[in-house]
């Protein structure tokens, strides 16, 4: 919603790991006098793109093969994709995320808490599920819990061994992890908040990872769908539909430079 400076990093983060994951890259356009130029860019290359495929010498036995494209020529840049899956039949298919979800995992992932065990995962509805850390989260979802799987990418933070999200689709309240990340070189929350959904409060939850700044106590916000009058922490959006009433002070709200951290909002009338 572009609403603070944190969407705007999720955001930019987003499309830089898209891009990667796709085989593109970014056009950044700061202002409407950048879209001409970045327009440009976008034409071109797709003007001087290509398709290679191949044959396996023989029968292929892996699920997931790399394949990699380079040229002689060190003055031209190769963007492309480097993951794909096999399935039985032999066909390529592009893997989701470059193999970051994780549609099924064997055993059970060593949890935040190294003493609770995981429940196996819930997958065919797909409405619960692991996945590796990382902004492209679906924004529908929410992150209920943090582990250490061993098919996700080490972690890039310092002190936090959890490399994998549990995420679900969320009730109409939730407490949810924040979900720190490394971006960088920065720590950010990664952890969506969805469509619809306000914040109410911060929470302390064993099951998510914590802020490496020992400022930074709690490591979860609770979560809701507004009805009628409610109190909501300031930095997040308002749903549609509401418009703010006032402000006010709310004891479980991240404290802002302002005397107030919190927003009354209400349904339009």
């Amino acid at each position: 919603s572009g609403f603070s400076k944190q969407d705007y990093i999720r955001a930019d983060a987003y499309l830089h790991q898209t891009a990667a994951l796709s085989g593109t890259g970014v056009y950044p356009a700061q202002n409407i006098s950048d879209l001409e130029k970045a327009i440009a860019s976008i034409v071109d290359e797709l003007h001087n793109e290509y398709s290679v495929g191949y044959y396996p010498r023989g029968p292929v036995q892996e699920k997931e093969r790399r394949i990699e494209v380079r040229t002689r020529f060190p003055q031209l840049i190769v963007r492309a994709r480097t993951s794909y899956s096999i399935d039985p039949s032999g066909a390529l298919a592009r893997i989701p995320g470059s193999g970051n979800s994780i549609s099924q995992l064997s055993g059970n992932p060593i949890g935040a808490t190294p003493s609770r065990s995981e429940a196996p995962n819930p997958a065919p509805e797909q409405n619960a599920r692991w996945i590796c850390k990382g902004v492209d989260t679906p924004m529908d979802f929410v992150v209920v819990k943090e582990a250490f799987v061993s098919r996700c990418p080490k972690s890039n933070r310092v002190k936090d061994d959890t490399n994998a999200w549990f995420i679900r689709k969320p009730e109409r309240s939730e407490v949810v992890c924040k979900g720190f990340i490394a971006w960088r070189g920065r720590e950010m929350a990664g952890a969506p908040i969805p469509a619809g959904y306000v914040v109410t409060s911060e929470d302390l939850s064993a099951v998510c990872s914590k802020s490496n700044d020992p400022k930074i106590v709690n490591n979860a916000w609770k979560i809701q769908i507004p009805t009628g009058r409610t109190t909501v922490c300031k930095g997040f959006p308002i749903p549609r539909g509401y418009v703010s009433a006032g402000e006010t002070t709310a004891q479980g709200c991240p404290a802002k430079i302002t005397e107030t951290n919190a927003w009354i909002i209400r349904p339009k009338s």
